[in-house]
């Protein structure tokens, strides 16, 4: 999963346009309530972050960037 994780946040429009450049480019995202959580951020091109612009958090990837993008959920 890497060892950092970035998320944007936004409108609607704002994370699918994330979602999108970030499939296209074959990195691995998932949506985290109201912003898109892009994992291996540093190994970003940097084409993307260009694209993309600096994230609203970059943080430490968790154990649950790791269940939720194995399993697709995540229990509460």
């Amino acid at each position: 999963m890497g060892k950092q994780a970035a998320e944007y946040r936004g409108d609607a429009h704002r994370r699918a346009v994330v979602e999108d450049h970030a499939s296209r480019a074959g990195m691995t995202s998932r949506r985290t309530g109201l912003s898109v959580s892009i994992l291996r951020t540093e190994t970003m091109p940097g084409e993307s972050r260009e694209v993309l612009g600096a994230p609203d958090v970059l943080r430490p990837t968790t154990l649950e960037d790791v269940f939720v993008t194995l399993t697709g959920e995540l229990f509460v």
